[in-house]
């Protein structure tokens, strides 16, 4: 018995055996082959007639051959040097070999070269590869950071040949012109590839000097100049020197000089003295502070004071004291003098004027009997009567008797008075007599 099958495939082959069996007996195909076995090259119907000795059977087949697959990669084109290429050959297909391998339908290449691939299609092996090649652009490569001096113009060029610039200040030429420090970047094309390059152009100002113009001391002393220069500068006075801080004895205007890689700028720094204050020699003053006397000292005009003793900060002051006083006077420059006092003890006797009548009748004439100093000293005043009853007593130099006893006027008549006066290391007693006149 035999059987061809009804339909019969193969896949991508030139040829196909086809076997109708049971050796031994005749043979005869509607090709007008008469062997068991034949090579079919057609798609089509093929049927055979097989003799027995008593009898032959028929069987047909027909026969067809599976289609060649091609399978076109998209990315299977030039790419850029450190891209990545996404190869797929599709998603009809359920099972593939990459490099025989990998099972992923999509295949990372980062690499140019050939990337074997196989297929396992309605039954049938499929081998094809996908061809890569990335392209290396040319080598762009800016110059290094770069310094400049402030008012000049500097000229990068790529050094490559491209397609396409893309400078950072809009420029698309080979060559670029650089007026502003900061970064500057290049983007080059080769064919659709691009690198990049950046460097950084600084631009050196001229040196800034910072100091003061002037700098005053007081006479006699020396003054100090300090200069403060920016880093990356060299300093010289004009005769050498090369110290920023320098002490100078003799008054004027010095020289020096600033200088960096593209400039070199001079200056000068004064020196000067402020004017000396003028200086009092001592004082002497005579007081008598046991008699109340108060006076002040004064200094001369200055920015700033400083007694001793008391150290007081004002320009006048009030001494409670005898002995010396100094103040040290200050200017705005800081400069200073001292003047001195000597306040000496100078001391008269009491003199007292004492009326020997007086008539408290209300007119506002000598209503009051008091004595007069010629200077206030500590004392004790009484009046009595002929019959030596206190009339009357005060400490306070300013009051006076107005003739009343415990608010009830006395009448006319002669009264005694005693005064009795201290001070300076002496005591005094004075009595005497005043007439009480109505």
């Amino acid at each position: 018995m035999t059987s061809l099958g009804k339909f019969t495939s193969t896949c991508n082959k030139d040829s196909f055996q086809l076997n109708a069996r049971n050796p031994g007996y005749k043979y005869l195909w509607n090709t007008g082959d008469t062997t068991q076995k034949i090579w079919a090259k057609k798609e089509e119907w093929y049927a055979v007639k097989i003799y027995s000795p008593k009898c032959f059977v028929i069987d047909s087949t027909y026969l067809s051959f599976a289609k060649r697959l091609t399978i076109e990669f998209n990315t299977d084109t030039v790419g850029c040097e450190g891209d990545t290429l996404l190869l797929n050959p599709g998603w009809i297909f359920k099972q593939i070999w990459w490099n025989y391998t990998d099972t992923n339908h999509v295949l990372k290449v980062f690499n140019s070269g050939i990337y074997p691939l196989r297929i396992f299609y309605q039954g049938c092996i499929i081998d094809t590869f996908a061809s890569v090649n990335f392209a290396s652009p040319g080598f762009l490569k800016l110059p290094g950071d770069t310094e400049l001096c402030a008012g000049d113009t500097l000229y990068i060029s790529a050094k490559v040949n491209a397609t396409k610039y893309y400078w950072s200040n809009g420029d698309t030429t080979k060559i670029t012109k650089i007026f502003t420090q900061g970064k500057v970047w290049l983007k080059a094309s080769f064919n659709g590839c691009y690198q990049s390059d950046t460097m950084q152009v600084a631009f050196t100002k001229k040196p800034v000097i910072a100091t003061a113009a002037k700098v005053y001391t007081c006479a006699g002393l020396p003054g100090t100049i300090r200069i403060t220069v920016p880093a990356g500068s060299v300093f010289q006075w004009l005769n050498g020197n090369t110290n920023k801080t320098r002490t100078f004895s003799d008054t004027g205007w010095h020289v020096f000089s600033l200088s960096n890689p593209c400039f070199t700028v001079t200056d000068s720094a004064y020196n000067g003295y402020y004017t000396r204050l003028a200086a009092d020699s001592a004082t002497t003053l005579s007081v008598c502070f046991e008699d109340d006397t108060m006076f002040t000292l004064s200094a001369k005009q200055s920015a700033s004071y400083l007694w001793k003793p008391g150290n007081l900060t004002t320009q006048l002051i009030i001494p409670k004291k005898y002995g010396w006083y100094t103040v040290m006077r200050s200017d705005s420059g800081g400069c200073s003098e001292t003047d001195s006092f000597h306040i000496i003890k100078k001391c008269t006797p009491d003199t007292l004027l004492i009326p020997n009548a007086f008539s408290p009748n209300g007119d506002g004439k000598n209503d009051f009997f008091k004595p007069s100093f010629v200077r206030h000293v500590n004392y004790e005043f009484r009046i009595y009567d002929r019959w030596g009853e206190l009339m009357f007593r005060t400490n306070n130099i300013y009051e006076g008797w107005d003739g009343k006893y415990k608010a009830t006027a006395v009448p006319e008549d002669v009264y005694i008075y005693i005064i009795e006066v201290s001070g300076y290391g002496i005591f005094r007693q004075l009595k005497g007599t005043v007439n009480l006149v109505r």
